[in-house]
């Protein structure tokens, strides 16, 4: 809606681009800095860039002079989308080991259910709306992330300690 409301739809494709690319990138970048702290802080990283994506797009005035700020968020969420694309599923793996064809089928299944639901909606709803479910479910998915860990490090630390 903001390319092609504010540069027309043969602006789309070159944003597009630029996001392609910049999620090439930061799968790359990212899958080294899980390595080097841990996927925890790349979710948690991802969700406050998501957050301030979502708050500047929230309340953005947009206009036909607005291509650099229309790349930058491009190239923003290309890096946002590279941690949940890799980092999530990666998670996964680790979380069903003894059943990982099942695990990723779930993720996938739910995934393209969230695109059905998205799209079905997508011209019911105006972009102010859309932002705010997408913020609500952020908060409520990054609650559940929290309490996961929580009880994950809880468990962790009980099967650590002596007897």
């Amino acid at each position: 809606a903001f390319v092609a409301c504010s540069q027309g739809v043969a602006f789309v494709g070159f944003v597009m681009m630029c996001y392609g690319g910049s999620q090439i990138l930061s799968s790359l970048l990212f899958g080294k800095l899980a390595e080097l702290t841990n996927k925890q802080a790349c979710v948690y990283t991802a969700t406050t860039a998501q957050i301030a994506l979502d708050l500047f797009l929230l309340f953005w005035t947009i206009d036909e002079s607005s291509v650099g700020p229309l790349f930058l968020t491009s190239i923003v969420s290309g890096m946002i989308d590279a941690v949940w694309n890799s980092q999530l599923l990666a998670l996964q793996g680790e979380l069903f080991p003894e059943d990982q064809v099942a695990a990723f089928a779930s993720y996938k299944v739910w995934e393209s259910l969230g695109y059905i639901v998205g799209f079905s909606y997508s011209t019911a709803v105006c972009t102010r709306h859309k932002l705010l479910v997408m913020l609500g479910l952020l908060a409520l998915s990054t609650a559940c992330f929290t309490v996961h860990n929580l009880t994950r490090r809880k468990q962790t630390k009980l099967r650590l300690e002596p007897k």
